[in-house]
């Protein structure tokens, strides 16, 4: 997906187990997401080609991505489960 500046990736609630998202940043990008059953987010820096596994509760989140350095970049969904 082409990320214009910044995003919010949002995972819908489903199920009651943590999942787990994983992610390829195509340039880089900087993750933030919230921790499952805590009250805390978390901020991955990603340079071109690196993966990021980002843990999902079953209530959903929203998974922010920001562009470092550039006004557009690029995140590929490698898998998730």
């Amino acid at each position: 997906m082409t990320v214009p500046g910044q995003c919010v990736l949002r995972v819908a609630a489903h199920g009651s187990q943590i999942r787990q998202l994983r992610l390829r940043a195509q340039s880089p990008v900087t993750v933030t997401a919230p921790v499952p059953r805590c009250d805390i987010t978390v901020q991955k820096s990603l340079d071109a080609g690196t993966e990021v596994t980002v843990a999902v509760d079953a209530g959903g989140a929203d998974i922010g991505l920001a562009c470092d350095g550039v006004t557009a970049c690029a995140v590929t969904l490698v898998g998730g489960r």
